[in-house]
């Protein structure tokens, strides 16, 4: 069987690092730069052959049509943020999300129903932004909400009003086709991935994070935030694009490769 992996030319190292996985599986990878591969054209992929498509969406389908592969069976790996709210399909999915409300500065009585829906002061507000970490401020009345919201606002970000947690613990999980292929854990702004041959789960991270990771994520190649809450419990926060796969590649170990490289090809049977 074999493994195509395509890309625009600049993702040569990736296709390097996945080598061993791929010969540990029986499998061959055959790279394809479009840009300077003009065998592209002659490349017949089989019934038990796999697709890997660099890039953004559009790109892939466009390769993959040039090829004569249907694009449904391309596993497409790009760096756009989610187009739609994840949180309102989690929410109806019946999956447990942070309960947490839009809040504006032009709707103050928005705000004031939503502390009631939320069960009353401390809350935690906070912006939302899909990179990076946002600011996150305690109101603890009606005074310091109307004060946080104002103060927050200047930032342009959507406010988001939500459960208050002393010491929320926040992970970051990386999915690939069902499977998760590396866990971070997030300390005030930085991530700390499991960058140093920790295996799938840093130290300290449950299996009921990348238990609920796996149910929230449906696409090929996802991340997504967990919030662990103080008494145990997790709730869902965000989706987000995945790291580039250079760097998944780079900072997961040779089992997660060969997770993701089977689970492409199982899924491809």
């Amino acid at each position: 069987m074999k493994l195509y992996v395509i890309h625009d030319g600049a993702s040569y190292g990736t296709v390097h690092a996945l080598g061993p996985a791929a010969t540990t599986l029986g499998a061959e990878i055959v790279d394809i730069a479009w840009r300077f591969d003009p065998l592209a054209r002659d490349v017949h992929v089989g019934g038990d052959d796999a697709v890997l498509c660099l890039g953004t969406s559009a790109a892939a389908e466009l390769l993959a049509t040039s090829l004569g592969v249907d694009a449904r069976r391309c596993h497409l790996v790009g760096n756009a943020a989610p187009t739609v709210d994840p949180v309102a399909q989690w929410r109806r999915r019946g999956l447990p999300v942070r309960r947490e409300r839009h809040v504006s500065r032009f709707a103050r009585d928005d705000a004031l129903r939503a502390v009631e829906e939320l069960g009353g002061f401390p809350l935690g507000l906070r912006t939302f932004v899909r990179r990076g970490a946002g600011q996150v401020v305690r109101v603890d009345s009606e005074p310091s909400l109307h004060s946080a919201v104002d103060y927050l606002a200047e930032t342009g970000s959507a406010l988001l009003l939500g459960e208050w947690i002393e010491r929320p613990l926040l992970w970051r999980v990386v999915i690939a086709a069902g499977r998760a292929i590396g866990i971070g854990k997030r300390h005030a702004d930085a991530l700390c991935w499991n960058a140093s041959g920790g295996g799938v789960v840093v130290q300290g991270a449950r299996a009921d994070v990348t238990q609920l990771a796996r149910a929230a994520l449906t696409g090929e190649l996802g991340a997504v935030d967990v919030l662990e809450r103080d008494d145990g419990t997790f709730a869902l926060i965000d989706a987000h694009a995945p790291p580039p796969l250079d760097e998944v590649v780079t900072w997961c170990d040779d089992e997660a490769r060969i997770a993701l490289l089977r689970a492409l090809f199982d899924d491809a049977a």
